[in-house]
């Protein structure tokens, strides 16, 4: 049996818009690409973040971005 792959680059396994947090899990690169929205903390496991967006971004805009990259 062949291993399982991720059909996504990005999953987002939550967010809060009023705290301005994205959790998401991804690959090391898509993780890097979003620093520029704001601050990452890599999480419990090798592929989860948390995005701690810049308050000068629109969450809505990033959130989107976010979950349609790649």
């Amino acid at each position: 049996m062949d291993k399982p792959k991720p059909k996504r680059e990005v999953a987002i396994r939550g967010y809060s818009k009023l705290a301005g947090v994205i959790f998401f899990d991804s690959s090391q690169d898509a993780a890097d690409e979003f620093q520029e929205f704001g601050y990452i903390i890599r999480s419990y496991s090798e592929y989860s973040y948390t995005l701690y967006i810049d308050a000068r971004f629109d969450f809505g805009e990033v959130l989107a971005y976010v979950e349609n990259y790649g």
